[in-house]
């Protein structure tokens, strides 16, 4: 995916070396990411590390929501802000429309300072969505 530069899966295996078919490549993505399910600290820990992230961080909290088919999909996301983007994460999936909740938005903070620490974080910005006074 690094060397890629994509999550498309027809363009993953596309980058495969080797004899395989490119048909075969793509299928051998699909089982690998319906069976393996990565767990997001770990993940969260790694993207930080691959992507020589230092601290003190600024996070962006924020909301998102589509619609895939006839499911909706709502994310609460926090996020490191670089320069040029902003790199999510840890990420909650709510069960819900709408906001999040004050503790939904409190546990996510708290699972990113347990992973990097309370002193890892120089700013957190969120918009007028996210109001509550703690």
């Amino acid at each position: 995916m690094i060397s890629a530069r994509t999550v498309n899966l027809s363009h993953l295996a596309a980058a495969f070396c080797g004899p395989a078919k490119l048909t075969s490549n793509y299928r051998r993505l699909q089982r690998f990411f319906q069976h393996v399910q990565l767990d997001g600290d770990w993940l969260a820990k790694a993207l930080v590390a691959l992507l020589g992230l230092a601290p003190p961080y600024r996070l962006c909290l924020d909301r998102t929501n589509w619609k895939v088919g006839c499911k909706d999909i709502n994310l609460l996301v926090l996020c490191i802000a670089t320069r040029p983007v902003r790199i999510p994460v840890l990420w909650d999936i709510l069960d819900h429309g709408g906001s999040s909740t004050i503790a939904q938005r409190k546990a996510l903070i708290e699972r990113f300072m347990a992973l990097f620490g309370r002193s890892s974080i120089k700013l957190l910005l969120s918009d007028r969505e996210f109001f509550g006074n703690q």
